[in-house]
C-alpha cells in the first residue's frame, strides 16, 4: 500500500465515522452530531448514511483491491445507491413530496424546529458525482480513462462542496442552497473529505494529484503557494464578513477601505514569496550554468591537445591552455595575432575557409607545422570540425603534436624495419618520463593499441601490478650500472581487458642520443599454461600421496666403484611410510636405508637384493615379509621409474596375518575335534551299542524263561526296561547319523530333484499306504548336491507330515519348488495339524519335541537333520503354519553347487 492509499485510508475512514455518528445524532436526537452548531443547518439522515457507504467503499477497495468479492458487492452497493439518488433529484424537479426519505427516516420538527429529513438537491448532485467517481474507479485499473473520469467526478464533487463551505464562510446562503434545501457544513465537508480520498487513492499518476506532486517548476510553485493562497482567501472572507462589521459596524467606506488595505498586504505578501522563490530558482540555474561553464573551462583547458576556435573568417575566438603550452605564446597574444605568424601559410587559409566548411557543414583531418615562439617548427596533426558555439556556428579545431610519431616513422630504417618485423615484442621507452618511444608491430597487434595511443602510456600501464616506485626499484640497477639485464616474469594487460603471461628482458641504452630502455618480451602464456597444469597436478597428487593409507617412500641405488648396488637413499616419504616407521620426514629424508634401520643389512638381506635388482633391471615386484626391525608383516610392491631409482608402497598385514594365524589355529582346533568327533561316533556305533544289545538280549530272555510265573508288575518292570535300551539304540543311531551329516556327507554333483523325491516316496511306500496319505509334486528342477542327504531330507519332511495328520481326513501333501535370485526355493505343504509360530526355532533343535512320546513316536532328530543338511548345501530351512489348517516347510539350495 502506497503513500497515498494509505491517506486516502483515513480520509475515507474519517468520512465513515462521520457519516455514522451524524446517523446516531439523528436516532438519539442529539444535535451536536448532526451540525456544526444550532446556527448551521443539520446534515439529512439519508446523506449521512450516503456517506457512510460511499467511505465504507472506498475504504474497502484500497484495503482488498485485488478482492473480485468486494469489487462486484460496492459495484452492486453503488449502483442502487445512484438510482435512489437520482429519484431524489427527480422529486426535487418535478417538486413532488412523497419522497422515500420520509418513509424511511422518522421526522422530527420538534428535534431542529423545521423539516429536516430530505437532503438538499446540491448534495444529491454531489453524491451522484460520488458515485459515478466511485463506480469508475471500481473499474480495473487497465482502463485509463475511466480513473480519469473519477478523478474528474470527485474533483467536481470537492468543488461543490469547497463552494458550499465558503458560502458558510463569506455567509453568503446562495453557495451553500439558496432558497432551497440548503446543504449542510458537515456535508460538505465530508464531500471534500470523500473526493480527495478517492483523487489519493488514483495515485500520483492522474490529475489532479500528478500536478500537486510532480516535479515540475509549476507544480512546486503550486504545493507552494496554494495552500497559503487558499488560507488567506478564507481569512479574507472572515474578516470581510464578520471582524470588520464588528469592528466598524456603520461605517461601510471605512470597512471597504480596511479590507483593500488588508488585501494589499496580503497579496504583496504572496507576491513576494513568488519572486523570492522565481528568484531563487534563476539565482540556481545561474550557477548551475555558471559551474557548468567552469567545467566546461576545465575541460577544454585540460585537452592533451592544443584547441583553437575561430570564427568562419578565420578570427581565433579561443585557445586553450595546451596551445599556449605548445607555442610558448601567452593566450592573449596567440588570439591578438595572425595566424600566419603561427601556423604554416596553407593551414591560415585553410582556416580563413570556414565559411565555406559551415555551408558543407564538412569536417577534416589533415597534417601541417606550427612555429613556437622561439622559432622552432614541428609538426602536427589537425581535427577541424563545425561546431555550435555561443549561439552561433564556429569552426573546433584540434592540433596535436605529432614530432615524435615522425621520429618514430623517420626511424624505420633497415634496423627500424628489423625491430617492427621482429616475431619478439619490442618496446623502447624513455629513461626519465618512462613514456613509450616506440612499439613494434608485434607488440601492437597483441596489445590491441595503436602507435598513437601507445605514446601517451608507459609499462605501468600494461602492468596494472605495478606502483611507479615498485617500477623504478626495479630499473635501478640498470641506471646504477650494477647489471645489464633485467629480467621478470609478469603479464601485460591488453586493451580489451585481457592478459597474457610475458617474460621480460629490459637493457639501458640510447635512442635518438637519449637514455631509453629496450624491453624484449616473450609471450609465455603456454608455458605457464604447462606450468600451472604441472603445479595442479602436483597439488592433486600430492594430496593423494599424502593421503595414501598405504606407505609410501621414493630411493636412489647407491652404487660402489664397479656399479653394483649397496645401500639407497631416502629422498621422499609420505605421511603413512611415517606412522609405519615411527619416524618422522627430518629422519628418514635424504639418510641410507642402513642409517634409518641399521640391522636391516643382517635382518633382511634378501630385501635389498630384490630392491636392488628392480632399480637396476626395472619392471616390478610384490611380495609380503616379516620386516624384523618394526616388528610387523609388509605386503611391499616395488617399481623403478627409471634406472638407479624406486619406489616402495607397503601395505601393513600384520592385523591380517595374525588373523589368518588365529584363523588357521581355528581351523585346527576344528579339525581336531571334528577326529574326536568322528572317534566318538566309532565308539558309539560299537563300544556304546555292545552293552546295550546285551541288556536287551538277556532282558528278552528273561522274559521268554519267567515271563509265565512272574507277576503283572514284573513283566511291565522286564518291558520298561526293553523299551528303554531300545529307545537307547534309536537315540545313538540318530545321533550318529546327525554328526555324520558332515563327517560322512558325500562330493556334491548334479542330480534330478524329482527321482530323489520318488526315492524318499518309495522309502515311505508303506506308511503312505498306512495312512491312506496323497502325495503331489509338481516338476523340480536338477540340483547341485548329496543325493543320500536330499533324499533324507524330503523323506523327514514327508514323514513328518504323514506323522502329524489329522485323524478324521486322510493326510493331503504336495511338493514344489520354483526358482529365484541364485536358488531354488522348494516347499512341501501338508493339511495336518499345524505348528504354532512360536515354535519356530524350537523345533530344528536337535532331541527338542511338541507331543509326548506316548501320542506321536520318535527322537526329535529328524528336523534338526533337515536344517544341517540344508545348511551344509548353502541354504535356508523355516516353515509357514496355521494351527489346525497344516505347515508348509521350505528349504532352499543354492543354484550352482556350494558345498561347506
Amino acid at each position: 500500500m502506497t503513500k497515498y492509499q494509505k491517506s486516502a485510508l483515513v480520509f475515507s475512514a474519517t468520512m465513515v465515522l462521520i457519516g455514522v455518528l451524524a446517523y446516531l445524532g439523528w436516532v438519539m436526537s442529539w444535535r451536536p452530531l448532526v451540525s456544526v452548531s444550532s446556527d448551521y443547518f443539520p446534515i439529512a439522515p439519508g446523506a449521512a448514511l450516503s456517506f457512510v457507504l460511499l467511505g465504507g467503499t472506498v475504504s474497502a477497495n484500497i484495503v482488498w483491491p485485488a478482492s473480485k468479492t468486494v469489487r462486484y458487492a460496492s459495484s452492486v452497493l453503488m449502483l442502487v445507491l445512484f438510482l435512489l439518488l437520482s429519484y431524489l433529484i427527480f422529486e426535487y424537479l418535478a417538486d413532488t413530496q412523497s419522497s422515500i426519505e420520509y418513509s424511511l427516516f422518522k421526522t422530527n420538527d420538534k428535534f431542529l424546529g423545521i423539516s429536516t429529513v430530505r437532503m438538499s438537491p446540491l448534495a444529491g448532485t454531489g453524491f451522484i458525482l460520488c458515485v459515478l467517481a466511485t463506480m469508475s474507479f471500481l473499474v480495473p485499473m487497465k482502463y485509463g480513462k475511466l480513473i480519469k473520469v473519477a478523478v474528474f467526478s470527485a474533483f467536481l464533487a470537492a468543488t461543490l462542496g469547497a463552494f458550499t463551505i465558503l458560502g458558510y464562510i463569506y455567509n453568503a446562503p446562495l453557495l451553500y442552497g439558496g432558497d432551497v434545501r440548503p446543504m449542510a457544513l458537515l456535508a460538505a465537508l465530508s464531500f471534500v473529505l470523500l473526493d480527495v480520498s478517492i483523487i489519493l487513492s488514483a495515485g500520483p499518476d492522474y490529475w489532479p494529484l500528478s500536478t500537486m506532486v510532480g516535479d515540475a517548476t509549476a507544480s512546486r510553485l503550486l504545493r507552494a503557494f496554494l495552500p497559503l493562497t487558499i488560507g488567506i482567501i478564507l481569512l479574507l472572507g472572515f474578516i470581510e464578513t464578520y471582524s470588520l462589521s464588528t469592528w466598524i459596524p456603520d461605517n461601510p467606506a471605512l470597512s471597504i477601505g480596511s479590507t483593500a488595505i488588508f488585501a494589499i498586504i496580503i497579496f504583496s505578501f504572496i507576491i513576494g514569496r513568488i519572486s523570492k522563490s522565481i528568484g531563487g530558482s534563476i539565482d540556481r540555474a545561474e550557477r548551475k550554468r555558471q559551474e557548468a561553464e567552469e567545467n566546461l573551462r576545465t575541460l577544454f583547458d585540460s585537452s592533451s591537445d592544443a584547441i583553437f576556435i575561430n570564427d568562419p573568417d578565420g578570427n581565433l575566438i579561443d585557445v586553450n591552455t595546451t596551445a599556449s603550452d605548445m607555442l610558448g605564446y601567452s593566450k592573449d597574444q596567440i588570439l591578438s595575432s595572425d595566424m600566419s605568424d603561427i601556423v604554416d601559410p596553407a593551414l591560415a587559409g585553410v582556416l580563413r575557409s570556414g565559411k565555406e566548411k559551415l555551408s558543407k557543414n564538412s569536417s577534416a583531418v589533415f597534417e601541417s607545422k606550427f612555429r613556437s615562439k622561439d622559432g622552432t617548427g614541428f609538426p602536427v596533426e589537425i581535427s577541424t570540425k563545425p561546431i555550435e558555439f555561443g549561439g552561433s556556428m564556429v569552426i573546433l579545431n584540434t592540433a596535436r603534436d605529432i614530432s615524435e610519431r615522425k621520429k618514430a616513422e623517420a626511424f624505420e630504417t633497415s634496423f627500424g624495419r628489423m625491430l617492427e618485423t621482429s616475431i619478439s615484442e619490442i618496446y623502447i621507452f624513455d629513461a626519465d618520463t618512462l613514456r613509450f618511444l616506440l612499439v613494434n608491430r608485434g607488440a601492437r597487434e597483441n596489445l590491441g593499441y595503436d602507435m598513437n595511443e601507445l605514446y601517451r602510456m608507459t609499462p605501468l600501464d600494461l602492468k596494472p601490478e605495478f606502483t611507479t616506485e615498485s617500477f623504478l626499484r626495479l630499473l635501478e640497477p640498470l641506471r646504477s650500472g650494477e647489471r645489464e639485464t633485467v629480467l621478470i616474469s609478469t603479464y601485460h594487460q591488453r586493451k580489451n581487458g585481457t592478459s597474457y603471461d610475458v617474460e621480460v628482458h629490459i637493457q639501458l641504452s640510447d635512442y635518438e642520443l637519449k637514455p631509453a630502455f629496450i624491453a624484449f618480451i616473450l609471450d609465455i602464456t603456454e608455458q605457464k599454461k604447462t606450468e600451472r597444469a604441472l603445479i595442479e597436478s602436483e597439488k592433486k597428487y600430492r594430496s593423494l600421496f599424502e593421503s595414501m593409507n598405504e606407505g609410501f617412500a621414493f630411493h636412489r641405488i647407491l652404487t660402489d666403484s664397479e656399479n653394483r648396488p649397496v645401500d639407497s637413499v631416502f629422498l621422499e616419504v609420505n605421511d603413512s611410510f611415517e606412522r609405519f616407521t615411527g619416524l618422522s620426514r627430518e629422519d628418514i629424508l635424504n639418510k641410507r636405508a642402513t642409517e634409518v634401520f641399521p640391522d636391516i643389512q643382517d635382518a633382511q638381506p634378501d630385501l635389498i637384493k630384490i630392491y636392488d635388482k628392480v632399480a637396476l633391471t626395472g619392471g616390478e615386484k610384490k611380495f609380503e615379509i616379516y620386516f624384523q626391525p618394526l616388528d610387523k608383516w609388509f605386503s611391499i610392491s616395488i617399481y623403478s621409474p627409471q634406472p638407479g631409482y624406486f619406489v616402495s608402497i607397503l601395505t601393513d598385514i600384520s592385523e591380517r596375518i595374525a588373523a589368518e594365524q588365529a584363523q588357521k589355529q581355528l581351523i585346527d582346533a576344528l579339525a581336531a575335534s571334528n577326529a574326536e568327533l568322528q572317534q566318538f561316533a566309532y565308539v558309539a556305533s560299537h563300544d556304546l551299542q555292545e552293552p546295550l544289545r546285551m541288556v536287551a538280549s538277556y532282558v528278552q530272555l528273561l522274559e521268554k524263561r519267567y515271563g509265565k510265573i512272574l507277576d503283572s508288575d514284573a513283566r511291565d518292570y522286564i518291558w520298561f526296561a526293553a523299551d528303554g535300551a531300545s529307545r537307547m539304540q534309536t537315540l545313538i543311531n540318530d545321533l550318529l547319523e546327525f554328526s555324520r551329516v558332515e563327517t560322512q556327507g558325500k562330493p556334491f554333483m548334479p542330480v534330478d530333484s524329482n527321482h530323489i523325491l520318488k526315492t524318499a516316496l518309495a522309502n515311505l511306500e508303506a506308511a503312505i499306504s498306512d495312512n491312506g496319505a496323497r502325495v503331489t509334486s509338481d516338476p523340480l528342477p536338477d540340483v547341485h548336491a548329496d543325493a543320500s542327504q536330499l533324499t533324507q531330507v524330503f523323506q523327514n519332511l514327508i514323514s513328518n507330515s504323514l506323522k502329524f495328520h489329522n485323524k478324521e481326513t486322510p493326510p493331503l501333501i504336495h511338493v514344489s519348488a520354483q526358482q529365484t535370485v541364485g536358488e531354488w526355493l522348494f516347499s512341501v505343504a501338508d493339511d495336518g495339524l499345524g505348528i504354532d509360530s512360536r515354535y519356530s526355532e524350537h523345533i530344528f533343535t536337535i532331541f527338542k519335541r511338541l507331543h509326548g512320546r506316548e501320542e506321536y513316536p520318535g527322537t526329535g532328530i529328524g528336523l534338526s537333520i533337515c536344517k544341517r543338511i540344508v545348511e551344509r548345501h548353502g541354504g535356508r530351512i523355516w516353515f509357514e503354519s496355521t494351527p489346525g489348517r497344516g505347515s508348509t516347510f521350505f528349504f532352499t539350495l543354492p543354484t550352482q553347487g556350494n558345498e561347506r
